[in-house]
């Protein structure tokens, strides 16, 4: 595996030390990837099946339509200075370049988006959003540590990140961290992150 960008481990164990002290700033979130209609109620941030009308089950708080903060996260948030280069972390091929438009414009709030499937690697596809700017194109064989794109700050976002999708063989989704964490070679992890 080739790194995202050269000093991912320390990030990476920032984000870890930020998944296992629920007091920590938000950083790391990943979750919900086995059923659509689960949320995040944004009053009681407690995972739930949303009616129809919005209320949510526990607390009863009325969640608005669409609103980007209560939505489903697929991937891993990994915050980064805009303009980092990032890098494949596996050999591919590039499926798709796009604009994903916001989610009050009628998209999903990705902004400049990057999809690819991999020859190798413990995925078998990746997604990368919010790139201020995408370097490959569509159809491009590339090899791990060929630059992707570069993190902005693109979509719906509150400051420059990459968001990082990873997807297995039956297209669902994977939570990246565990394999990100093994290629970084950060093995120590505390008991109580792991199940």
């Amino acid at each position: 595996m080739h790194l995202l960008w050269p000093d991912l481990p320390k990030d990476l164990e920032q984000l870890l030390q930020w998944k296992i002290d629920p007091k920590g700033p938000r950083g790391y979130f990943f979750g919900l990837r086995a059923h659509p209609k689960h949320e995040i109620c944004r009053a009681c941030k407690q995972v739930v099946d949303l009616p129809r009308d919005r209320k949510c089950p526990k607390c009863g708080a009325l969640n608005g339509n669409r609103n980007p903060w209560i939505q489903r996260h697929n991937g891993l948030d990994l915050p980064k200075g805009e303009g980092t280069a990032v890098c494949a972390p596996w050999d591919g091929v590039v499926m798709k370049v796009w604009f994903d438009p916001k989610l009050q414009d009628g998209g999903h709030g990705g902004g400049n988006s990057l999809y690819m499937k991999y020859i190798d690697g413990p995925w078998s596809a990746g997604g990368y959003c919010h790139l201020s700017q995408t370097k490959a194109t569509v159809k491009q064989k590339v090899e791990a540590g060929d630059i992707l794109g570069y993190v902005g700050r693109t979509g719906d976002v509150t400051g420059p990140h990459l968001h990082l999708t990873a997807y297995g063989a039956q297209k669902e989704y994977v939570d990246p961290f565990p394999d990100l964490l093994m290629g970084a070679q950060i093995v120590e992890i505390p008991w109580h992150f792991v199940g």
